[in-house]
């Protein structure tokens, strides 16, 4: 059965990777939004400078290890103060 986030809240963390450019900055606005409030907790792993995704990223070498660091360290996102674009 799956887990309806508009009637249940999820208790699971959920952390999202988007684009650093303009577009998946927007995107980033528009998940937090859609999930306020329905997640416990909402984080924001912010890429290394100068990537543009996590998919380039992984293409120009990065590790499995990078990346789960990088999954760590994500920050909780305060809804009311996104981050700058």
């Amino acid at each position: 059965m799956a887990l309806d986030l508009r009637r249940e809240p999820a208790r699971q963390a959920r952390c999202d990777l988007s684009d650093t450019d303009r577009r998946g900055q927007l995107y980033l606005r528009q998940i937090v939004r859609d999930l306020e409030g329905k997640v416990a907790t909402l984080c924001w792993a912010k890429l290394p400078p100068g990537q543009k995704d996590l998919s380039a990223w992984v293409e120009q070498g990065a590790t499995k290890e990078q990346v789960v660091e990088l999954l760590r360290g994500a920050q909780p996102i305060d809804c009311q103060h996104l981050p700058d674009m």
